[in-house]
């Protein structure tokens, strides 16, 4: 709950800001991707073996790179019907 409250405040930190919107998109990506990585260690976790550094730090990277890539994919489709 309180991951939640904290990505909750930064987006409206995001939106008090301005920035090019691309930045926000990016942003907005690598904030949401690193959410959800650190939400799949901590359920893949939750069985009570811990996972290894390695495996952890490839999972983070993974999904905050596939954060950054569905905003920038995001940002497209809104261009294209602009």
């Amino acid at each position: 709950m309180l991951a939640l409250a904290g990505l909750l405040f930064l987006v409206d930190v995001f939106s008090l800001i301005e920035l090019w919107p691309p930045i926000q998109y990016l942003l907005a990506g690598i904030v949401l991707g690193a959410f959800g990585g650190r939400s799949v260690v901590v359920w893949r976790e939750r069985g009570g073996h811990a996972l290894h550094p390695d495996l952890v730090r490839r999972i983070e990277h993974v999904w905050t790179l596939t954060g950054v890539a569905l905003m920038a994919l995001m940002l497209l489709v809104q261009v294209a019907f602009a």
